[in-house]
């Protein structure tokens, strides 16, 4: 990808307000383009620097008022996991791929399809670069609480707290609807620990986790919920953080997003590659025959002033995104963007005609008399 948003901090990040007005009955497919940097041992939140033994990298997460939804993230061995939360158990899929801390850009497609039958098992594919490499079902039960909340890159609760303090006029800008009045649980403040409490959290218990993996990493007993799939664990809900460690930012670079139906044709999205938000901004996407099956799509090319808009057809679900958008300038494009080649040959030129005995040393500039501009005859 040429543009990108370059995800450093728990701050950073999309978040999508209106989502809570599409209806995920049937199922969903998340298509992105990420760059991961390499392993890292110190990490600075908004707070405190934290010296972190394990961590998630968070890269998707759809989620309720009650906190149940799906959560995509990287461990910190590089493989990839699509994590389900229910209200009594937290269900993951890990699909093993070292290749994705590797410096490069990758893309990463994961394929949620509900069962068709009643009390039937979800199909979950995961394909990274466009290549399967994890097939598995999963059953948990259907979630009937609308999803309200949905944040790419970063955890949602500190890209809120971003959101309403230094973006307040794109928040209201992309809310054209009043707010729900969130839960009294969400309102109340939680109550905070002494040091102590918060020294073991952060310090003690990533350590005695990866040491002691039979206790804390052991999953839950099989219940008559959990699926037969040998690739699927469920554990306790709650100890997302002492398993996996603590989510933090993609702590990255992010490309192209897209949201949108399980009747989408994958083929033409990994053909398209990192320019199918370009194919989707033109008249192209008549032959895609995907108009009504997109749910969303960002780019960082049009990302500004913290708003997202949205490329997908209908544009309805626009994002805040507080991440600087970056690009990469090809040399041609360089070289045009001062003149072109003409602009050039005239200081080419004057260079050659120096002498050798004048040429000084490397550690000294080369003096240049200025040249007029180059005038049609």
């Amino acid at each position: 990808p040429k543009e990108y948003l370059d995800i450093q901090n728990n701050t950073n990040g999309i978040t999508i307000p209106e989502i809570r007005k599409w209806d995920t009955a049937h199922g969903f497919v998340f298509h992105s383009w990420i760059r991961l940097d390499k392993d890292f041992e110190h990490f600075e939140s908004a707070e405190e620097e934290i010296n972190l033994q394990n961590y998630r990298r968070h890269l998707f997460s759809l989620t309720t008022n009650y906190g149940t939804g799906y959560e995509f993230f990287i461990q910190k061995n590089g493989n990839f996991v699509v994590s389900v939360i229910t209200k009594k158990e937290f269900f993951t899929a890990t699909a093993q791929s070292t290749h994705l801390l590797d410096g490069r850009w990758h893309s990463i497609t994961v394929s949620v399809v509900p069962p068709k039958r009643l009390f039937s098992y979800h199909q979950i594919n995961v394909y990274i670069d466009s290549v399967q490499k994890l097939g598995s079902t999963m059953k948990f039960p259907a979630f009937a609480e609308v999803f309200h909340y949905c944040a790419i890159g970063a955890p949602y609760n500190n890209v809120r707290k971003a959101a309403h303090t230094s973006h307040q006029s794109n928040t209201a800008r992309m809310n054209t609807t009043p707010e729900t009045s969130s839960p009294p649980a969400e309102r109340e403040e939680k109550p905070k620990g002494g040091l102590f409490p918060n020294l073991m959290e952060k310090t003690f218990l990533p350590g005695i986790v990866s040491q002691v993996p039979s206790y804390f990493t052991l999953p839950a007993r099989q219940s008559s919920t959990t699926s037969l799939d040998p690739s699927v664990k469920s554990y306790p809900i709650g100890m997302q953080d002492l398993v996996f460690g603590e989510a933090i930012c993609l702590k990255g670079q992010l490309g192209c997003v897209l949201l949108a139906e399980t009747n989408i044709n994958l083929k033409s999205v990994f053909e398209a590659g990192p320019s199918i938000a370009n194919v989707l901004a033109t008249d192209m996407i008549e032959s895609f025959d995907m108009a009504s099956k997109f749910v969303f799509c960002f780019s960082p090319r049009a990302c500004f002033d913290g708003l997202c808009l949205d490329l997908a057809p209908g544009n309805q679900y626009n994002g805040h995104v507080v991440a600087s958008s970056s690009g990469i300038v090809s040399i041609q494009n360089a070289i045009n963007g001062v003149g072109g080649m003409s602009a050039l040959l005239p200081i080419l030129d004057n260079i050659s005609q120096i002498p050798s005995s004048d040429v000084h040393t490397s550690d000294e500039l080369i003096p240049l008399t200025p040249l007029a501009s180059p005038t049609r005859e």
